[in-house]
């Protein structure tokens, strides 16, 4: 019986470990609440395969682990992704409000870069309009520089 309840507790306590490591790899939204139902199935797992006589070693886990993980880094890599896509994506809307503003009809366009510390750069904004006046033009340049960080050269107008 002793045996039954130390191996109980290492498949607990081992099971701990990797849900824990899985956690702190998963970061904070919805990611971590997938990672933490798998880790409640994970535990439950680990305390019923004795129960059933079932063999189950961490050996045949780990393989499963290096699974976890690389799926846990596509998901963080895929929601960083989505957050640049929406950080440009409402730069473009900001701009968009603001020519309305100035009753510039447009159609802006944001490019941008993620360098390899994950720093998020607006490379580029090119707004598509309409003919317009050059003093209309010069201030969606100003609130494009002031407001949104963009350097001068980096702005392009085009005419429809």
């Amino acid at each position: 019986m002793s045996s039954f309840l130390s191996a109980l507790m290492l498949r607990v306590f081992a099971g701990g470990l990797i849900c824990t490591a899985a956690m702190l790899l998963a970061g904070d939204g919805a990611k971590k609440e997938v990672v933490r139902i798998c880790c409640a199935c994970l535990m439950i797992i680990f305390v019923l395969t004795p129960l059933t006589g079932a063999q189950f070693s961490l050996a045949d886990f780990s393989v499963t682990q290096k699974e976890v993980e690389r799926q846990i880094q596509n998901g963080l890599d895929e929601a960083r992704q989505s957050e640049y896509n929406a950080t440009a994506a409402a730069i473009t809307d900001y701009i968009r409000s603001k020519s309305e503003k100035l009753d510039i009809n447009c159609q802006p366009q944001v490019e941008y870069l993620v360098d390899e510390n994950n720093v998020f750069h607006i490379t580029s904004v090119t707004v598509t309009h309409t003919a317009v006046g050059q003093s209309a033009i010069d201030a969606l340049k100003k609130i494009i520089t002031d407001e949104c960080g963009v350097p001068l050269e980096q702005i392009y107008f085009i005419e429809r």
